[in-house]
């Protein structure tokens, strides 16, 4: 099963596609040091939206990015913190465990029951993501997929 899992991860690396959205409480807001050197304030009330896909597809995190790789949670004792298709923290979606497992249920399935055939790939002719489907879940094809 942990093949399944990392291969669940990937995906979700690749075509997971939320927005986290907080929301600041403490009575002073609270201050972000950016990359650059700069501060950014956080006023009390503010939301505050995060595209963690961005991440996802960073270089310094996971190499490769655009190449799906079915190992590449494998061998790692704990998913990188920049890993984030169900959310973060207290807020973190409570369904996971259960899409997980209905997800791996659906592949065992697929493998068991159903005469697959792979067919050659070419990255140029893939489908594109429908853009006003940003931020909702998961990235939708653009046309039906073959």
């Amino acid at each position: 099963m942990k093949v399944a899992d990392s291969v669940i991860n990937e995906t979700l690396r690749l075509i997971g596609n939320v927005f986290l959205m907080r929301c600041t409480y403490k009575e002073d807001g609270t201050s972000l040091d950016l990359h650059d050197g700069r501060q950014l304030h956080i006023h009390p009330k503010d939301l505050v939206c995060y595209y963690p896909t961005i991440s996802h597809y960073d270089k310094s995190i996971f190499p490769d990015p655009y190449k799906f790789q079915y190992d590449r949670f494998l061998h790692l004792d704990k998913l990188p913190g920049s890993y984030m298709p169900f959310g973060i923290g207290k807020s973190m979606c409570p369904g996971r465990f259960f899409v997980r497992n209905e997800v791996k249920t659906i592949l065992i399935t697929l493998v068991k029951e159903i005469e697959l055939e792979l067919v050659d790939f070419n990255y140029q002719q893939r489908p594109r993501f429908r853009k006003e489907c940003v931020g909702t879940g998961v990235m939708v094809p653009d046309r039906d997929v073959k």
